[in-house]
């Protein structure tokens, strides 16, 4: 809580204190979610969304829209060009120092509001791109077209936000000038063919841009030289006193969050507390294994690795069981609260296993990073998910989270739930190694993914208790960030399980047996390789062997549940029995003396409870 509450005092000084108290509740001015959201919709729109969407549509025709768009853009650059000349008439300016006037004189607040229409045109500005998209003009999306377009906004909004006139308004409106110009080019260029020869001055136009930002860097560097010491002074004090106030509230909350608040006990452990560790080892893996990897192995075989395999999971089986079983001894079975239990800050010996066995714990989170690697050096790159790397990218922050601030109490139960199904899915790909029939039993597979959801429910409902228990001693901030993970990784791997386990194995039943036919012709073999029902299946049924087939899906069930006659078990055999073309036996004409069990039908021959068609006795 103290973190929250020490990141809300640095959030209210720096967007709440510093700003100018003029405009620091202006529209989009108040603080920095509404203009992030905006360059971030901006951003996301124009470079995926936007050409996507374009991808198979032909170009928009925005002639008229353009056009009116532009004569929009012409006249708000002409007013902030007025008010940018009247600044310059009205306070005598000489290229000298301008500071910036914080009082609500109407001349004061007059380039205040001049401040915001340049911040606001720079917002209408990101129109340009999305009309590059709309109209597919793909190759005019530039990097320099997009950062100028997105840091420009910032600039704008940074200007309004704390520094509202003065010097700044010398480049502003040097830069209404010239969008004054350049939209007024771009207005006579879109009015067709024919106004082309009116343009014979476009080459002026990048000239004057350029001009545009020498002369801004010689306007500020003349602005420091020709004013007066005592003015110079002054500017470079409030500056560098606001600068250095953001630097020290910075240093000040890092030295709090990863100096002060980390646990005495574990702070000076390896890659514990000091976040940078921790980060570069999760950037070096992403860069491995979504970049440097597949380009190392893009021309290469893949690894034989079943021997480094048996051993690395030979060795998270046996590390998994010691934290799950130590965990219950020292804790879970006998000491700890299920409902609520605090963390033991103290040295005692319990307190100090506790410390060390979530330390134990993210050891083995790092190293569970190498299963990823594994798979790319395999060039099993399918397994490569989204769900795979963000499982391990966000296990490995929170449990580093954990041992930093909380090494034990109530939050260590996921610790220990996870440990035993790590137990259970490392002995699984042990197995799959060493006896590879293992790994293509989905049976197998399906209970392990069922335990894993049963581990993430389990959390949730863990981590939720102590939301409603107001009086409860571990801190219930924690929930935030348990939770939505835990619930993100629940719905993950329930999706998983019902696409791979229920739909798939229903599309792949119902395709073999929409292409298994029985062909009617009582003289000839069915043309899909159905089988005449042989070894005294016919007798039972009291039909003719020639004129009986049975579905080629079943021919071996029948050979091997007929003898003499009498089939094993009471297995009936045939799903449908034809004679001379017509239908001649099903489920319910009293023929066969039993069915197999349901169960058995479906292990042995993949038909589904409602495809199935047993004659009953």
């Amino acid at each position: 809580m103290a973190v929250v509450q020490q990141a809300m005092q640095g959030y209210h000084y720096v967007f709440d204190e510093l700003s100018d108290p003029r405009t620091k509740d202006w529209w989009l001015v108040s603080g920095p979610g509404p203009l992030l959201t905006i360059l971030a919709t901006y951003l996301y729109f124009c470079t995926k969304a936007g050409p996507r969407y374009m991808k198979d549509k032909k170009p928009y025709n925005l002639k008229q829209v353009v056009m009116i768009y532009n004569i929009c853009q012409i006249i708000l650059s002409m007013f902030l060009s007025v008010i940018g000349i009247t600044f310059f008439l009205t306070e005598k300016y000489e290229n000298k120092c301008y500071s910036v006037d914080y009082s609500e004189s109407p001349r004061a607040m007059l380039w205040a509001t001049g401040a915001w229409w340049f911040f606001f045109a720079k917002i209408t500005e990101l129109m340009d791109t999305v009309f590059f998209v709309l109209r597919k003009k793909d190759r005019q999306i530039s990097f320099l077209h997009l950062y100028h377009h997105t840091v420009m906004p910032i600039v704008g909004w940074m200007g309004v936000k704390y520094a509202a006139g003065g010097q700044a308004i010398a480049e502003g409106c040097i830069n209404a000038f010239i969008h004054v110009v350049m939209y007024t080019y771009y207005l006579i260029s879109g009015l067709g063919p024919e106004y082309q020869k009116y343009l014979w001055w476009k080459k002026h136009l990048t000239t004057m841009q350029l001009r545009e930002t020498n002369g801004g860097r010689r306007l500020f560097r003349r602005r420091e030289s020709e004013s007066k010491e005592e003015e110079k002074k002054q500017q470079q004090t409030i500056y560098s006193t606001r600068m250095a106030a953001i630097i020290g509230l910075l240093w000040q909350g890092y030295k709090r969050v990863f100096q002060e608040l980390p646990d005495p006990r574990t702070k000076e452990w390896f890659l514990i507390a000091k976040p940078y560790q921790t980060l570069a080892v999760l950037g070096l893996y992403l860069m491995f294994v979504l970049e440097w990897g597949p380009k190392f192995m893009k021309n290469r075989q893949p690894f034989n690795l079943d021997k480094v395999l048996i051993a690395y999971n030979s060795f998270q089986v046996i590390a998994c069981a010691y934290v799950f079983i130590r965990s219950l001894q020292v804790a879970w079975l006998w000491d700890y609260k299920w409902i609520c239990e605090p963390v033991d800050y103290s040295n005692s010996p319990q307190a100090m296993e506790i410390a060390n066995i979530c330390y134990y714990y993210f050891s083995l989170k790092i190293i569970d990073l190498l299963d990823t690697v594994f798979f790319v050096l395999r060039k099993k790159n399918n397994q490569v998910s989204f769900l795979h790397i963000y499982h391990h990218t966000g296990m490995c922050l929170l449990v580093w989270g954990a041992v930093t601030y909380l090494p034990g109490g109530h939050g260590t139960l996921i610790g220990v739930i996870n440990s035993f199904v790590h137990v259970v899915m490392y002995a699984y790909y042990l197995l799959s190694v060493v006896m590879p029939s293992v790994k293509n039993s989905l049976r197998v597979k399906k209970h392990v993914t069922q335990l894993q959801i049963l581990q993430f429910f389990w959390c949730v409902v863990h981590m939720a208790i102590i939301v409603f228990k107001s009086d409860c001693a571990y801190p219930r901030w924690t929930s935030a960030m348990f939770l939505p993970q835990n619930l993100f990784m629940l719905v993950l791997f329930v999706d998983f399980y019902i696409k791979t386990y229920i739909i798939k194995p229903r599309q792949q039943m119902k395709a073999k047996l929409q292409t298994t036919t029985v062909d009617q012709n009582n003289n000839n073999l069915p043309k899909n390789g159905a089988v005449k029902a042989g070894n005294g299946m016919n007798k039972m049924n009291g039909l003719n062997e020639e004129n009986i087939y049975v579905k080629n899906d079943l021919n071996k069930a029948v050979n091997e549940n007929s003898n003499n006659g009498t089939p094993h078990n009471g297995f009936c055999g045939n799903v449908n029995i034809f004679e001379n073309g017509t239908e001649k036996s099903n489920c319910g004409n009293g023929n066969c003396r039993g069915c197999v069990r349901l169960s058995e039908m479906e292990t042995g021959l993949g038909i589904s409870k409602e495809t199935m068609c047993l004659l009953q006795t």
